[in-house]
């Protein structure tokens, strides 16, 4: 009965809101404390929604589902078609299941690393990338490496099409360790490229477009 009522709440669009006022004692704590360290997830949210917006994307790629919260979020925003890679079956069957009623969404099952180069290179027209596959312990899946960012990073950054906004989630894991490259390594690898301005805040490496 729970999951039918949260089922039901997800294709309504109400339970963001619903997080957020939740989350709301979080928020300001968060706000009090200048808006520095890890954003709580709605924050989050706002951020992606933000630059979808600001830029005007209409594909949304998404690396780690988990329980699919982020992309109900994208997915009720007007004229989106929303893609999520998920590893764990588990997540994968729950994400299946809660977006059935979703025409513009697509779940995929499998390594983000293995799996995102083929969606960059079936794109004509710049997406909205939310990379946050990772393995970080409990259920979460974990593929060949914790972390697959920087083959799903070189991917996008190879790819024909100009304009992509890639956002990376947590950004405070980037220090060498456990597969992920260390955050001067990761950024200096865009500037090679020469392409992308970036930014890292609110625990987002923020990669858009210079042109």
């Amino acid at each position: 009965m729970k999951t039918i009522i949260k089922h039901k709440l997800s294709r309504l669009g109400l339970l963001p809101t619903l997080d957020l006022i939740r989350r709301l004692p979080e928020i300001t704590r968060w706000i009090h404390a200048g808006c520095t360290g890890i954003a709580p997830p709605p924050v989050k949210r706002l951020v992606l929604a933000a630059y979808r917006k600001r830029y005007g994307l209409t594909r949304f790629i998404e690396t780690g589902t988990h329980l699919g919260d982020t992309l109900a979020y994208i997915a009720q925003q007007n004229n989106v078609h929303a893609t999520s890679i998920e590893l764990n079956d588990a997540y994968y069957q729950a994400a299946k299941q809660r977006f059935v009623s979703y025409p513009n969404v697509t779940i995929l099952q499998g390594d983000s690393g293995k799996l995102l180069p083929e969606q960059v290179r079936q794109l004509h027209a710049p997406a909205l990338f939310w990379l946050d596959g990772h393995y970080s312990g409990d259920n979460t899946g974990k593929g060949e490496l914790d972390t697959p960012v920087s083959a799903e990073l070189e991917a996008i950054m190879d790819s024909p099409v100009k304009g992509h906004v890639v956002l990376i989630d947590d950004a405070r894991c980037f220090d060498g360790t456990q597969d992920y490259p260390h955050l001067d390594l990761l950024l200096e690898t865009v500037r090679q490229k020469n392409t992308y301005l970036i930014e890292v805040s609110t625990d987002i490496i923020r990669l858009t477009p210079k042109d």
